[in-house]
């Protein structure tokens, strides 16, 4: 019987001696994890006390361990002290500090985890049990007692375990590039340039030559200047110019396409449009979209504030074809001629042109403005008509 020993100083004595001097259980019987996902069963005796059944993480990652388990063993001899059959947990509230694990209960299941090296990390004991395995670290099963005594145990614990990698994410590689929206032309270079000059402009829909693209093209943006300070954010151009800082805040000298205020009727009040301090502007084109565009085009609205020219002057209109090459300088055209800057649309006009052979640049020139001059519905897409 286990404590009629322990009255014995001399026993106890030599019991810390071979406690001091027994070599760590070894783990012979330590069972690999290999694999992502691991279930299944293992038997811990309560007899065992050297080639443990456990684990070892042999994986490159952690793993998350979790058992259950089922099963009824002694610390002594059935009708002896410390011979209640108890489960994993123990239910005997018998502590003693010859024990391998003296603060738990004569009886326990415990769970020795340890590192790559041998080292103890931590324990976890009891009839369920959860916890992470890192590479390299190995656990062990056994029956609480002291070394001396696990010939008189008797009993088994079945373990059903789950192993489970958690497995870090695999890196997400960065998307494909977006296939291009369209291929050129293929008779693009032979084609003629068609230019849709000084045309009447109150609307996209009603007025624009290209309103057809926007439902039935390669790719088509219309830039109407409506967010935030006003700025050409359409992807595919620049501007030689940017949108100069409006200093009117009279909604009367704004002139914006007229649609753009909400109403048709000849006022163009809205203050999204593009603001120039100088008489020209150029839009250069590049092939993001998977070719250049073979249609732009731009609305001249007005000229900007009290130009002494009061709403009238002469604009040309030029096209640059894949190659920088002028497809032709249009004009001049005369245009405004209302004497008014204060928003009127009747003179609004939308120059473009047409080239399958793509087009890189649109230009437009007004000579003689001091103030200024002001556009709007910048407009571009990809369709060949041959």
């Amino acid at each position: 019987m286990k404590f009629k020993s322990f009255l014995s100083t001399f026993v106890v004595v030599m019991l810390a001696i071979a406690i001091v001097f027994v070599p760590a259980p070894a783990f012979a019987a330590l069972t690999p994890i290999n694999t992502d996902l691991q279930n299944g069963e293992l038997t811990v005796l309560a007899t065992e006390s050297k080639d443990l059944p456990g684990f070892s993480n042999n994986l490159k990652y952690p793993v998350k361990v979790k058992i259950s388990a089922e099963g009824m063993w002694r610390g002594a001899k059935a009708g002896e002290p410390n011979g209640d059959a108890v489960d994993a947990n123990a239910t005997t509230n018998v502590k003693y500090e010859a024990w391998l694990f003296p603060d738990l209960k004569l009886g326990t299941l415990v769970a020795e985890i340890k590192n790559a090296k041998g080292v103890r990390k931590f324990i976890k004991s009891g009839k369920d049990q959860a916890f992470d395995l890192q590479p390299g670290d190995t656990v062990s099963f056994i029956f609480n007692d002291g070394l001396p005594f696990f010939s008189d145990n008797s009993g088994s614990q079945k373990l059903k375990f789950s192993i489970v990698a958690d497995k870090p994410a695999e890196p997400v590689a960065p998307p494909a590039p977006p296939a291009p929206k369209t291929i050129a032309c293929a008779n693009g270079s032979s084609s003629t340039p068609e230019f849709s000059l000084n045309i009447p402009y109150k609307s996209f829909a009603n007025n624009s030559p290209f309103k057809n693209l926007k439902t039935n093209s390669d790719w088509f943006y219309l830039e109407d200047f409506k967010d935030a300070n006003f700025t050409l954010n359409t992807p595919g151009v620049v501007a030689s110019s940017p949108n100069e800082t409006d200093t009117y805040t009279d909604p009367g000298f704004f002139d914006s396409v007229d649609e753009d205020d909400g109403a048709i009727d000849n006022r163009g009040r809205a203050r999204d449009r593009l603001v120039l301090s100088k008489g020209d502007i150029k839009f250069t084109f590049d092939k993001s979209q998977g070719d250049y565009p073979t249609d732009a085009g731009i609305v001249w609205t007005d000229f900007h504030g009290n130009d002494p020219s009061f709403g009238s002057g002469n604009l040309t209109f030029e096209a640059f074809d894949a190659s920088g090459k002028s497809l032709g300088a249009k004009g001049p055209f005369k245009i405004g001629g209302d004497f008014s800057t204060m928003g009127e649309t009747d003179e609004d006009r939308f120059f473009g042109v047409h080239y399958d052979g793509g087009i890189s640049a649109i230009k437009v020139t007004v000579p003689a403005v001091t103030n200024g001059v002001e556009f709007d519905h910048l407009q571009y897409g990809h369709k060949c008509r041959i």
